[in-house]
């Protein structure tokens, strides 16, 4: 690929350094590589210090390669910069009971971070890049790997965030349509109009890949999803345990569902009764109802 030299060996490059801490963790230590104060010789008042990272950030990956869809991302932080949680739309999701994470701030501003999961498939992320000045922006390169194997380079650009940035009425409101993968059927389509109150006006799953295919069951809109879209953290855009009744008795529950600080991408891992496990990726016609 054209952009491994800028990009792709130096994640690579940085990638083994930080996850050759990882094994070290399994004593059941803090996570490893982890700087808790700036890092570095001689810091300076005007240096950075890893304590800078506190709080959340949200953002947007953007692959190279451009017929990949663009994700959007949040990173937790402790009290002290430490990486704790991440998660991103297209279902992927690091906390610290089941991953492990390294993340380091320098006192010139350059930024470090990997996070990798401990156990199924090993999907594991590597960002590098820099710390703006206003100590609000977080920019660079990333990838994302599978198994060890490669499957994403890209930019990011992450964003600080606090309580009450995402809200029902700018966030979710609108119309969602978009592709759900899962077990049975490879292909279907789910479409949800939401009110500001985060309750479906209509919506429901579809057979094939366009919305307006032989429906599979529609959702309920008697009552009973009634604010079904709520946000559990508003700092990082994230739903979870989002469960929405059909006509035909189906259930479909999301995890999580992470939405984009634009409110253009809405995504995450679910389970529908009838269909099995899968993912959805729903974008919004910007459109109120």
């Amino acid at each position: 690929m054209k952009h491994l030299i800028n990009g792709g060996r130096l994640c690579r490059s940085i990638a083994l350094f930080l996850l050759a801490l990882l094994p070290s963790c399994l004593d059941g230590g803090d996570p490893v590589g982890q700087s808790s104060g700036s890092v570095g010789s001689g810091s300076t008042s005007e240096g950075f210090e890893q304590v800078e990272l506190e709080g959340s950030w949200v953002g947007l990956l953007s692959p190279y390669d451009t017929t990949q869809p663009e994700r959007s991302t949040y990173f937790k932080f402790d009290s002290i910069g430490r990486l704790i949680e991440s998660a991103d739309t297209d279902a992927n999701e690091w906390y610290l009971e089941t991953s492990y994470f390294s993340a380091q701030l320098l006192d010139d501003g350059t930024f470090a971070s990997s996070m990798m999961a401990s156990y199924g498939t090993r999907m594991a992320q590597v960002f590098t890049g820099t710390m703006d000045a206003s100590r609000n922006v977080l920019e660079g390169s990333y990838e994302l790997s599978k198994d060890g194997f490669s499957v994403q380079e890209g930019t990011f650009a992450l964003t600080r965030s606090l309580p009450g940035n995402f809200n029902t009425s700018v966030h979710l409101a609108g119309a969602w349509v978009g592709p759900a993968f899962n077990e049975v059927r490879k292909g279907v389509s789910l479409s949800v109009a939401l009110d500001e109150s985060g309750s479906p006006l209509s919506g429901g799953i579809t057979d094939g890949p366009e919305a307006n295919w032989e429906p599979i069951h529609d959702f309920l809109i008697d009552g009973s999803n009634t604010q079904a879209f709520q946000f559990a953290d508003d700092a990082v855009g994230r739903l979870e345990n989002v469960q929405l009744l059909s006509d035909d008795g189906a259930v479909t529950t999301f995890r999580f569902l992470i939405v984009s600080p634009d409110g253009l991408i809405l995504g995450g891992p679910g389970e529908d009764s009838e269909l099995g496990h899968g993912k959805v990726r729903l974008a919004r016609d910007n459109q109120q109802p």
